[in-house]
């Protein structure tokens, strides 16, 4: 603010001081819709709807203790959407959670499916293997006796020769 000489103070009245207080609140506070129109009707009720909230807008005589250069007071931004919140609801209701929670378990339980089916498939695979491998030995060590058998008899041949 501007400073005044002790003269010029002395010189203005209350009145005037008065009258330039009034204009620097209207020039700093934000005009608020509510104070501009009328309350609005609802159809069923004749009568005004009373407000007994304060919004937290400064009015001359309320202040709060900063000038209206403050318009986006915390305060304010809470009081308004305070009224609202209990109104608001959860994404997705009980049904719906409780289905997608089933939908989850049905779908865990045919993964575990699928991986018992695929581990015992493993299994069948590597007992064929075994068998296998089982069967080729068991060739072997039969063609190795008749080898054995043959040489032993063409032994006994040549001894009895």
């Amino acid at each position: 603010m501007r400073s005044f000489p002790a003269t010029e103070v002395s010189q203005e009245t209350v009145e005037t001081l008065m009258q330039k207080f009034k204009e620097s609140f209207r020039t700093n506070t934000p005009i608020e819709i509510g104070q501009l129109q009328p309350a609005v009707r609802s159809a069923s009720v004749g009568r005004r709807k009373r407000r007994n909230r304060h919004r937290g807008g400064v009015g001359f005589g309320h202040t709060k203790g900063n000038s209206g250069s403050e318009a986006d007071d915390e305060t304010q931004l809470t009081c308004y959407t305070e009224q609202y919140r209990s109104r608001r609801r959860s994404k997705g209701g009980k049904k719906e959670k409780e289905k997608k929670d089933k939908k989850d378990k049905k779908d865990k339980k045919k993964k575990k499916k699928r991986k018992r089916k695929r581990k015992k498939k493993k299994k069948k695979k590597k007992k064929k293997k075994k068998k296998k491998k089982k069967k080729k030995k068991k060739k072997k060590k039969k063609k190795k006796k008749k080898k054995n058998r043959r040489r032993r008899r063409r032994r006994r041949i040549m001894i009895l020769l």
